[in-house]
């Protein structure tokens, strides 16, 4: 197989840049932005704080890192770490200890909450707006307590959990029906409890994000931007392929999150993209034109799935994990043009890709089917980086 014109795969950065194995000359590197501090998951397994324009390789799914890139959110709670303060509702019983446990940070913050008594609840009053939806999430770990808790908004579904004796992220969703000022509680009622807790948040979102850490006020994470790699020199505007394997955020209605090959704007690109409805599509476009569509609803989203669009003046396909799922010949010789970028976006600002990519490739000629299915079915980063050649460091 030829070597790739532009790879990235997620090891070296620095602030406002993520570097791409290929062209070594550094034409295919990432202009990234982020104009806040913002967290990951690191190495180690520990939550780290990473400071403004710095990218994000991300170990959540434990293996190999994967470029994280979000949406901006606002955590609403304004001591996310703090539960001793007085901005923690609580009921008098309820024993809150600060700084009793190691957190999910590495640190000695995490608080002991302790009560032998029933109708245990804690909880921070945050303002909602009636439609929006607002995500909860909370770090605990169980101390010898009941294992069960309840997350709920008075007026709204509750939502029970089972807590474990290892530090997890536990989540809770509504959909505002009124503009209100709500008290979002976690505990339980009539039960025992013994148990760690770190790292809350209430965000205006479907799900939930990477941690914001909060003191005193609340905070925001800047939404994040990566564009500009590559050159005119880079990229064939007859015939190419294009790969990403990549994963949404969820799975929900997010919008149309694309990742493309463009002119600078939507007149001429190659595009991947997750769909509202939570589908994989790709559209080309050549002089405003769209010259081929494929649609494939198969793979969840929200996991990684390993896929490729080709491009040539009569042939379209799209390849997902080992598989040709989809297939466009229209034969109209209409291929873009003017191609010298990839951007995490349509092609212009909007419509920005968000979520967790592990590697991305551009080739600048057709692959042979056993190529294409080859390269969307290795199982892992060292297999494919043996195969391609790449010194590993």
């Amino acid at each position: 197989m030829a070597n790739p014109k532009l790879a990235m795969i997620p090891t070296g950065y620095k602030a406002g840049k993520v570097y791409s194995v290929l062209p070594e000359s550094g034409v295919g590197d990432f202009t990234f932005d982020r104009d806040s501090l913002a967290t990951k998951v690191n190495e180690n397994g520990l939550i780290e704080t990473m400071a403004i324009d710095v990218p994000r390789l991300d170990y959540t799914d434990g293996g190999c890192p994967s470029l994280l890139l979000e949406p901006e959110s606002t955590n609403e709670f304004t001591y996310s770490e703090d539960f001793t303060n007085a901005i923690w509702g609580k009921n008098t019983a309820l024993v809150a200890t600060a700084n009793a446990s190691v957190s999910p940070s590495g640190l000695t913050n995490a608080t002991l909450l302790y009560n032998t008594g029933i109708e245990n609840r804690i909880g921070q009053n945050v303002s909602i707006v009636s439609g929006k939806t607002y995500t909860m999430s909370v770090y605990i770990k169980n101390n010898g307590g009941d294992n069960v808790i309840t997350f709920e908004v008075i007026g709204y579904s509750s939502k029970k959990t089972t807590i474990t004796n290892e530090w997890a992220r536990y989540d809770y969703t509504i959909i505002a029906t009124s503009t209100s000022s709500v008290q979002f509680r976690f505990l339980s009622f009539n039960k025992n409890i013994n148990l760690y807790a770190w790292g809350a948040q209430v965000e205006e979102s479907e799900y939930t994000t990477s941690y914001i850490p909060t003191s005193a006020s609340t905070v925001t994470r800047v939404g994040e931007t990566c564009t500009g790699a590559g050159d005119a020199s880079t990229f064939n505007d007859s015939e190419g392929v294009l790969m990403a394997e990549i994963s949404a955020l969820h799975d929900g209605s997010d919008g149309n999150r694309y990742l493309s090959v463009n002119s600078g704007s939507t007149t001429n690109s190659v595009r991947i993209y997750f769909g509202s409805v939570g589908d994989i599509q790709t559209v080309v476009t050549s002089s405003n034109a769209t010259t081929s569509y494929m649609q494939y609803g198969g793979a969840t989203i929200s996991e990684i799935n390993k896929i490729i669009i080709t491009y040539s003046d009569s042939d379209f396909t799209l390849w997902v994990n080992g598989y040709q799922v989809a297939s466009d010949s229209r034969g109209t010789g209409a291929t873009p043009i003017g191609l010298d970028r990839v951007n995490y976006n349509a092609g212009v600002g909007g419509t920005p890709f968000y979520g967790n990519t592990k590697q991305l490739q551009y080739f600048d000629s057709i692959l042979t089917d056993a190529e294409l299915e080859t390269l969307t079915s290795w199982q892992s980063f060292l297999e494919m980086a043996n195969a391609q050649n790449y010194t590993i460091i």
